[in-house]
């Protein structure tokens, strides 16, 4: 419960971060032992040790498109694609398509970092009116500059909305959104509605252990007093 609370206030806070990809936590029971007893010891039956955790998964649904006049703002209109930028720790990957130039004419992302091309070069931007085309060519002036590197694969997330990335490849042909950015894919609504459930739900948990933890004390004392 605390680590599904966790995750849906982590998406909760991320609903208005462009691209942003919400968190779903993956459960399953984590032991099922079997519980014999009476006279003949026979199999009552079983118990489970409780709901477990074991991996948290990232839903890659496309959110909402946001048109915001911004010739440098791009949005991806199909999941598991990527626009990749240079981090500190090496390529990384994001969604988040809201892009400037920097004072070296160095096309950068909200956070500073190089977006790169296809070979996964930083893109250098001359001086000029820019327009995307949707296959991710960029014009400068009316002439080809560079194109947007766009891949696709199976992405992780490594924290600040990027993501690392495995058997990442290129894609040829993809379908932009000019001047447009993805919203959160996060439902403000229905998160909440989740929170407020899972508040409840851990209360009726701590309860339920309070009532057992009673409950064990009252059996302790009944068996000393015999």
């Amino acid at each position: 419960m605390q680590r599904m609370m966790d995750s849906v206030a982590n998406n909760l806070a991320n609903a208005s971060t462009t691209g942003y990809k919400r968190d779903v936590l993956v459960f399953n029971d984590s032991f099922w032992q079997a519980v014999y007893g009476g006279k003949n010891d026979s199999l009552i039956g079983a118990v489970s040790a409780g709901p477990d955790a074991p991996y948290q998964a990232t839903s890659f649904e496309v959110g909402s498109m946001r048109s915001t006049g911004s010739p440098l703002d791009i949005a991806l209109s199909r999941p598991n694609q990527m626009f990749a930028v240079r981090a500190p720790s090496g390529v990384l990957y994001s969604r988040n398509g809201s892009f400037h130039v920097d004072n070296q004419g160095v096309l950068v992302n909200v956070d500073g970092l190089p977006v790169l091309d296809e070979s996964k070069n930083p893109i250098q931007l001359p001086p000029g009116q820019v327009q995307i085309e949707p296959n991710g060519t960029i014009l400068s002036g009316g002439q080809e500059a560079a194109k947007l590197g766009i891949y696709e694969g199976a992405f992780e997330k490594a924290g600040s909305n990027l993501y690392s990335g495995a058997s990442v490849k290129p894609v040829s042909e993809p379908d932009l959104h000019w001047k447009t950015l993805e919203d959160s894919n996060v439902n403000t609504i229905e998160a909440m509605i989740e929170m407020i459930t899972l508040g409840r739900s851990f209360e009726m948990a701590q309860k339920s252990i309070q009532s057992q933890d009673e409950q064990t004390q009252k059996l302790i004392e009944s068996l000393q007093n015999r």
